[in-house]
């Protein structure tokens, strides 16, 4: 028996519950009430813990009505990159939006190289809208921001949870600011983003420049670069660059990716990603070794990944799974084939939706 069929087989039992988490949701029925009073209850649960929060920050006790929360993941008046990015729930969506939503995702990543992974992924934004409409908390996981971490199907068993307060600044000169402060396993941070949306042509350009300081990683800084361009008005094609470097590590990262994102009939969508990672000062670790030195430093590409993902909206307008499996060739496992699939579930809480 190789190490994959071992490894796949530890896997099975994880892997069975969230396959039959699908089957059961996939065919419950509409007028199953109970589900709803569920949704709702938690979402309520939501609210009511960003208001409380916000009552004490702002001092103030009196009656609290916080302005209607528009945001829909199905808006379809929306453009075809703004809804697909939502649709999708990508990186950079979620990293920009100021809308209030709570995401629990559950997911398992299988490989034939590498290590598998099964866990789960927790993001929110809580409005505080007496406290000022332009504070919101997060729970995030800061870890998993690289645009390629979507595209490669990478595990993330180094995640660790964060959680403080976001401020989005009022727009100058047209560049629009968020600053973060907050812990990241017990070790504080801040961070600041600022994005510019502009078109040339028939393309819309935007560059993102991200500043971070943190107790344990000290300073990083990293930039993306996206080129969306609009295909007969429904679908998107999208090339991003990006580039990092971190004070504690050697050399800078650095990708190139293009991505095709396709909406599909029955709230579903379907996208193909292929990226090319690299690093200027890459240490070369043969996979399996546990030691870092005496090993050589190389400059170049060290991944090449291709993957698909289809998304679908599988019930009610909270409840999504979707399936990603990919193959990518990097140096660790001397550019030998990986193949990998991702499976996932995901759930939106707040006033994403009510009945």
């Amino acid at each position: 028996m190789d190490n994959f069929t071992r490894r796949f087989i530890k896997m099975s039992f994880k892997k069975s519950l969230l396959l039959i988490s699908f089957l059961i949701v996939n065919n419950i029925r509409a007028d199953d009430s109970y589900i709803d009073d569920f949704h709702n209850t938690v979402s309520d649960s939501v609210f009511s813990l960003s208001k409380s929060i916000d009552q004490i920050l702002s001092g103030s006790y009196g009656e609290f009505n916080p302005a209607p929360d528009t945001y829909d993941v199905e808006n379809q008046k929306q453009k075809p990159k703004e809804s697909l990015d939502s649709f999708f729930k990508t990186n950079k969506y979620l990293d920009e939006t100021e809308k209030t939503f709570l995401r629990v995702n559950f997911n398992t990543l299988t490989q034939t190289k590498g290590s598998n992974d099964f866990g789960y992924r927790v993001k929110a934004r809580l409005p505080l809208s007496r406290t000022k409409k332009n504070y919101n908390l997060f729970i995030d996981d800061f870890t998993n921001e690289s645009p390629n971490s979507e595209i490669t199907n990478q595990s993330t068993d180094n995640a660790k949870t964060s959680v403080g307060l976001n401020f989005f600044a009022p727009e100058t000169l047209g560049i629009d600011s968020k600053y973060s402060v907050g812990v990241r396993g017990f070790k504080p941070f801040i961070r600041a983003r600022y994005n510019l949306d502009y078109t040339l042509g028939s393309w819309g350009i935007q560059p993102v420049q991200i500043f971070k300081y943190s107790s344990d990683k000290k300073f990083e800084e990293e930039t993306n670069l996206y080129f969306d361009k609009k295909i007969m008005d429904t679908d998107l094609l999208r090339f991003a660059l990006y580039r990092h470097t971190q004070e504690k590590v050697s050399g800078m990262d650095y990708a190139f990716s293009a991505q095709y994102f396709v909406p599909l009939k029955n709230q579903a969508a379907l996208s193909i990603s292929q990226a090319f990672i690299g690093n200027t000062k890459y240490i070369d670790i043969p996979y399996g070794s546990p030691f870092v030195q005496n090993h050589n430093t190389y400059g170049g590409i060290n991944n090449y990944a291709t993957n698909l993902s289809y998304r679908e909206n599988i019930w009610k307008k909270w409840f999504f799974y979707q399936v990603s499996p990919g193959f990518n060739f990097h140096r660790q496992h001397n550019y030998k084939a990986n193949y990998s699939i991702n499976f996932s579930i995901e759930m939106y809480f707040g006033k994403t939706y009510k009945q």
